[in-house]
């Protein structure tokens, strides 16, 4: 059977506010889906700006920064350069799953609900 992935984006405008930011440790680990793939240089400008050392990475993934199902090695190969992780997203199943796979914290910020919290 043949398997074909259609990405969905997320064309609404992205924005963290600065209370949200001033919460982050020092080193980040960014992390989404592909929904809000495009939302990445901005939220890494933004966290840059506050004075944030920002990192992301990729394995399998078509895009740094980028979870996808079970495989969260985007976040896993940042562990020893950084703090916490920040998942930018919607639901818990990719910040989860990258809880399981890292001694670090991980910071959710959902886009839609502005609601922010340490998972």
């Amino acid at each position: 059977m043949k398997l074909m992935m259609l990405e969905g984006r997320f064309r609404g405008e992205m924005n963290i506010d600065s209370s949200v930011i001033d919460k982050l440790p020092k080193r980040i680990g960014l992390v989404t889906t592909v929904q809000f793939i495009d939302a990445i240089p901005k939220i890494k400008r933004l966290l840059l700006d506050a004075g944030k050392e920002v990192y992301t990475d990729k394995q399998r993934q078509s895009y740094h920064a980028q979870l996808l199902g079970c495989d969260s090695t985007a976040g896993e190969r940042l562990q020893e350069n950084v703090d916490a992780y920040l998942y930018i997203g919607t639901g818990l199943f990719h910040p989860i799953w990258l809880s399981i796979n890292v001694t670090k914290d991980v910071f959710l910020y959902d886009p839609f609900t502005k609601k922010f919290e340490l998972f």
